[in-house]
């Protein structure tokens, strides 16, 4: 049973810097290994953010990049989002 809840990211209000760093608490609390970082954010961001992330990573798939990879091509888009 995993402790708090990581609710899905809205592109039009949120702060990509301030959800990326309530993850990384949710990662610690739950005990989460650095290899299921990328598959955690894919599943919890939401269908409109990873809809995002695939575009700016394209050719690339999102899950075959590193998580600081992946949160900082989100950050170039949502600067202050």
């Amino acid at each position: 049973m995993s402790i708090g809840k990581i609710s899905e990211f809205n592109i039009r209000t949120d702060n990509w810097r301030l959800y990326i760093e309530r993850l990384e608490q949710y990662f610690v609390v739950n005990k989460i290994e650095k290899d299921m970082y990328v598959p955690t954010l894919i599943t919890v961001v939401g269908a409109e953010c990873y809809e995002l992330l695939v575009n700016l990573c394209t050719p690339k798939k999102p899950r075959t990049m590193g998580f600081s990879e992946l949160t900082t091509i989100e950050s170039v888009i949502l600067k202050g989002a």
